[in-house]
């Protein structure tokens, strides 16, 4: 078996976003800041296949949730940031996002 390696670039500065939508294609690191109450997030679709998206919560109280408009798996179509720091990481497929990892995330279906 050939092993491969790639070189991985992520494009674009971080993005604050307060709420609404969270467009992937002009950054590929956003920060979901819920100000005083739990805030509803929506991730449109990604443009080009291994785009990878890191999002992290920046407030201590409120929660975050985060919904995919295509997701690879419907177990990971919607994620809950609920406090600070709280993050989840996802990849474009061709079947949508795929999620890579959560620290402190809850996956809900």
């Amino acid at each position: 078996m050939a092993k491969h390696v790639f070189p991985l670039y992520l494009e674009g500065a971080s993005v604050t976003v307060a709420s609404g939508a969270i467009n992937p294609n002009s950054t590929s690191t956003v920060f979901v800041n819920p100000g005083s109450a739990d805030v509803s997030y929506t991730v449109a679709d990604g443009e080009i296949l291994g785009q990878v998206l890191y999002i992290q919560n920046l407030a201590s109280t409120n929660d975050a949730n985060i919904a995919f408009t295509t997701a690879k798996d419907a177990g990971y179509n919607l994620v809950s940031l609920d406090n600070r720091a709280e993050s989840c990481t996802y990849i474009w497929t061709s079947e949508g996002w795929a999620a890579l990892s959560g620290v402190g995330a809850t996956f809900v279906s």
